[in-house]
């Protein structure tokens, strides 16, 4: 495990004679937040330790630490010859023998631990030493039992450490991938226009992508600086005050200078001479085009990096051959655990959210693994979890009829939604993160017997491995989609991630967004680049001049309406009712001819505020795809980000999804489309499946061919034989 040491940090983060902070940080951890399942900790006599695992930021130190836990310990175990023993970081640092007076009783302990063990990967471990009779011992006894409850907790008390001006720590201090949120400020001396838009998305990607699995919030500012660290946009034409002292620059600049009011807290500087160099700067910035080191560094030239090819996002799996699970892995022990107890090995993979397959809802995978042979036949086996819900047992047995070689049909959800996880079958869903997880169980010889003739046994370690040969095979898919389609898009970022560089991605927003708008941007286009893995560098923004009719790509627009104030004829909330129409025009008041066949496809009447997605195909390109967030209101606006940020807490699917503070209705509407590139015969397949009467006319064209050919053959045949007996005659 990578640990930090305090002296190691303060050589990186600061020099020596910089000042520390005064104020103290006080944070609070409980055990539930950092726990991977919602129960206590459950220890008993074989399953005896039990981990916990959190991460702090390396520009915090910890200046005291202490751990309060509450555990229960049976009521049925021999006092003092029961203990629990508590270790941080592999260091003990305490053992708590069990007396009488304890048994069955909530007990609390505050344990200190030196803060200089404290380090940015910390591991708490619980180990429960429990006996039940001091003869003839049967550790499966379900009397041996210790639970330490979930609400027990980990106090800190930190102070920042204060941190150079080097680019080279980047993210920090912006993002770290700890138990918590990470709160990002943008900083613009008055409301983006489109390019400056770009710039900061095009940052905004890169700083979610780098935060992984953490949240990240971000937080829009004009004119006003947050009183904490903050990404700045500045042009020689805009200058803040804050920043008058500075000279215009001459060559796109970023430099990370001191918060002018705020100690130990940092500006990221992105400084052009116009709005241009922000978008260079930006795409510089992100793909790694640029030299990090330093204070500032300055973009002498930019070049353009290339368009990626469809569906080369780093974080989806390729489906145009087999994989072996060794080219999965995302490190080298992750497919094989060893010791008395074994720990359950996982695998976590995306896939494209469009893979398709007619008459397909199953991949082959090949499984291979080794372990070390039981004592006996008896029941040790591993159990296979697909999304933490049961799959399937091996036996894993000492006869000659394991080979350590099994091949299996791992079902695959395309296309199903359900929000009932309790009715769906366990698979692979493939716009989501999937886990395909190992659990191995060894069963144990137990000792039995008298007090006069008692019968031991020494346990003796397994091992269980995954071997890496092992290959699971998507390459029968191909891709295809029913559009609209709202879960793929809040949960993938689908149709506009198929292109992990979003470089046939086009965004359509407000010509001066407020702040709250800028917000859902910036988190839009963010929680999209963290599902593909890679910043959105190609993104392009329409401005006043665009014209959307000659823009081949998939459409992603951001409006707001105000109350009894129509910006826009596509979307109209007026009042408290809410007219839908398709499709999106006049988003910057250009004259365009409406189309007689325009029709409303859903007219909303409500009370109070609300926001909608809504998504159709472009009317000016088939198999283009338009996804429009609108809102009548700034609390619509953060409830639709906070949406976007854990799409888990509702349900969204379909093609219109209204969200109200009582929550998100989703709707079907008569608007489908596909996309896709099936071959002709998958797409006669297709049509085939969809349409009963389209099989029956073929089937009673093929009847009537093979009539008429057999018609033929007959008259044929009886012309011979007629032919024959005349010669006889």
């Amino acid at each position: 495990m990578k640990k930090i040491s305090y002296f190691l940090l303060l050589s990186l983060l600061g020099s020596a004679s910089e000042t520390m902070a005064i104020e103290l940080d006080q944070k609070n951890i409980p055990f539930s937040r950092i726990m991977s399942y919602s129960d206590n900790i459950n220890l008993s006599g074989v399953s005896n330790e039990e981990a916990l695992q959190f991460n702090l930021r390396k520009d915090k130190i910890v200046n005291n630490a202490t751990v309060h836990v509450e555990y229960i310990p049976s009521p049925a175990l021999l006092p003092n010859m029961s203990q629990l023993m508590v270790y941080f970081n592999d260091d003990i640092i305490g053992v708590y023998p069990i007396s009488a007076n304890q048994l069955g009783k909530k007990v609390t302990q505050d344990i200190t631990i030196n803060p200089l063990t404290v380090t940015t990967q910390n591991r708490l471990r619980f180990k429960f030493i429990g006996h039940y009779t001091d003869i003839c011992e049967n550790l499966l006894n379900t009397s041996i039992w210790l639970k330490v409850l979930r609400n027990s907790s980990i106090d800190l008390q930190m102070s920042d450490l204060p941190l150079q001006n080097d680019l080279s720590f980047l993210p920090l201090p912006f993002v770290e991938n700890v138990n918590e949120a990470n709160n990002i400020n943008f900083f613009f001396n008055q409301s983006p226009n489109a390019k400056q838009q770009q710039a900061a998305s095009v940052v905004a990607s890169w700083f979610n992508v780098q935060a992984k699995r953490s949240k990240v919030n971000f937080h829009t500012h004009y004119q006003t600086l947050a009183d904490d660290d903050a990404i700045v946009f500045v042009t020689n034409q805009n200058i803040p005050s804050f920043l008058n002292q500075y000279s215009k620059v001459t060559q796109p600049t970023i430099e990370m200078i001191n918060h002018p009011t705020v100690t130990n807290k940092k500006l990221l500087v992105f400084w052009g001479r116009d709005d241009n160099d922000l978008i260079n700067l930006s795409k510089a910035f992100v793909t790694n085009n640029i030299q990090l080191v330093g204070a500032h560094a300055v973009l002498n030239k930019f070049v353009e990096t290339g368009k990626r090819q469809a569906y080369d996002a780093p974080n989806w799996l390729p489906i145009d051959k087999p994989l072996r699970l060794g080219e999965i892995k995302t490190y080298s022990e992750q497919l094989t655990t060893t010791g008395f107890k074994l720990n359950p090995l996982s695998l976590y993979f995306r896939l494209p959210p469009d893979i398709f397959s007619l008459g397909k809802y199953s991949t082959s995978f090949d499984l291979k693994y080794r372990y070390t042979n039981p004592v006996s036949n008896d029941d040790s086996r591993v159990l296979m979890y697909i999304n933490n819900q049961f799959y399937k047992s091996l036996r894993l047995g000492s006869n000659k009829d394991d080979t350590g070689n099994i091949s299996l049909q791992v079902p695959i959800h395309q296309g199903i939604y359900t929000n009932n996880e309790a009715f769906k079958m366990p698979g692979i869903v493939p716009d989501r993160t999937n886990e395909l997880r190992f659990d191995p169980y060894f069963m144990s010889v137990t000792p039995g017997g008298s007090k006069d003739q008692c019968v031991t046994y020494q346990p003796v370690a397994n091992a269980f491995t995954v071997d890496d040969d092992s290959v699971i095979d998507f390459s029968k898919f191909a891709h295809y989609m029913k559009m609209p389609n709202l879960h793929a898009f809040v949960y993938s970022g689908f149709p506009f991630s198929k292109f992990a560089d979003f470089s046939e991605t086009m965004v359509v927003s407000p010509k001066a967004p407020t702040t709250q708008e800028m917000d859902l941007i910036l988190t839009s286009v963010g929680m999209m680049s963290n599902k593909v893995g890679l910043p959105a560098y190609n993104i392009t923004f329409a401005d006043a001049f665009t014209n959307l009719a000659q823009q081949d790509k998939d459409l992603l627009v951001f409006q707001t309406v105000h109350q009894n104030k129509l910006n826009s004829q596509d979307f109209e909330l007026k009042g408290n009712i809410s007219d839908l129409n398709l499709p999106i025009e006049n988003i910057f008041n250009q004259q365009i001819k409406e189309s007689s066949t325009t029709k409303t496809l859903a007219s909303i009447a409500t009370q109070g505020n609300m926001g909608a997605l809504m998504g159709y195909e472009s009317r000016y390109f088939k198999q283009r795809s338009v996804v429009a967030l609108i809102a009548n209101d700034a609390q619509s606006l953060v409830r639709m980000k906070e949406l976007l940020q854990d799409p888990n807490q509702t349900s969204i699917f379909g093609s219109l999804a209204v969200v109200r503070p009582s929550g998100v209705t989703s709707v079907f509407l008569d608007n489908e489309y596909s996309i896709g590139n099936l071959t002709l015969l998958q797409r006669i397949q297709l049509l085939i499946s969809k349409n009963g009467m389209i099989l029956g006319l073929i089937t009673l064209l093929l009847v009537s061919v093979v009539g008429f050919a057999l018609v033929g053959m007959m008259k044929k045949y009886r012309k011979k034989r007629m032919g024959t007996h005349d010669d006889h005659q």
